[in-house]
């Protein structure tokens, strides 16, 4: 293993990818890349556990940037819960990472 690798590998130890549910995990929020109902791609994030490993939703579209959602009803929590689209009220555009 050339030590870019073994680099990456320590960053990225609590990676999980699931073959069967095609959804990355990381730092406990569950990942994935979509499309909306418009046929946008997104990608979009949301917690494994509300509450326990997280609260809010995010969602990055190409046209709108990076939006957060307060999820305060938990209604995105874990791998069979209902995955945002970004076109549900309450999400917010968050400022750029600099």
């Amino acid at each position: 293993m050339n030590t870019f690798s073994a680099d990456l590998q320590n960053r990225l130890v609590d990676v999980h990818y699931d073959a069967d549910t095609d959804l990355l995990r990381r730092h406990g929020y569950i990942f994935d890349v979509a499309r909306n109902k418009s046929g946008q791609d997104i990608i979009r994030a949301w917690p494994v556990e509300h509450g326990r490993t997280g609260v809010r939703a995010y969602l990055y579209a190409p046209d709108r940037g990076l939006l957060g959602h307060a999820n305060s009803t938990a209604e995105w929590s874990g791998d069979s819960s209902a995955r945002p689209d970004g076109e549900e009220s309450g999400w917010m555009p968050l400022p750029p990472l600099n």
